[in-house]
């Protein structure tokens, strides 16, 4: 069962719950090796049904460990990706950080910022996905790589809005913050 109620009667191939990055990888090349499609879940609250569909093998990815991590020196956090918006808030707010969210507390970190991430504080912020600042991903063939600035820009340039977010399956995410009062 998922958030949006009306996809509750989608029959995915199967629900692959995964537990850490390893699991990720080898997902993705059981996927491929025959040819499903993959739908990643991160909270399960996609409107338009992107974490369930027919015949798809789901990721669920709400059992990779990790959470959520702030570097003050960075002033970055770093979440996994079903990371709660409410967890990042909570995690911020005691460091004097925001971040551009939106307000389902529920709603896991990949799948909004990967969407967009429309939010409260975007007219002075930003959209989420604009405060993405690298990600670890897992490709279709279940090789990791990472994407920043420096290491496969056009990837990061592709989450961030460049593409509709679907080249992988993310497993990290770092965001710049900005202070708050």
């Amino acid at each position: 069962q998922v958030f949006n109620t009306n996809y509750n009667g989608s029959t995915p191939a199967a629900v692959v719950t995964v537990t850490s990055p390893a699991d990720v990888q080898k997902a993705m090349a059981f996927a491929a090796a025959h040819n499903l499609k993959v739908a990643p879940r991160s909270g399960g609250h996609s409107y338009v049904g992107g974490s369930t569909a027919n015949g798809t093998m789901v990721l669920d990815l709400r059992g990779l460990p990790g959470g959520a991590n702030f570097d003050a020196a960075t002033g970055q956090i770093t979440v996994t990706p079903a990371t709660s918006l409410y967890e990042m808030h909570q995690i911020l707010a005691g460091a004097g950080r925001g971040i551009p969210t939106g307000t389902c507390p529920s709603v896991g970190a990949a799948g909004h910022a990967l969407g967009g991430g429309l939010g409260a504080n975007s007219r002075h912020a930003g959209l989420l996905c604009d405060q993405l600042t690298a990600a670890t991903v897992v490709l279709p063939n279940g090789q990791t790589v990472n994407a920043s600035a420096n290491s496969n820009p056009d990837l990061l340039w592709g989450l961030r809005g460049g593409g509709g977010g679907n080249f992988g399956v993310t497993t990290s995410l770092p965001f710049a913050t900005f202070p708050t009062t």
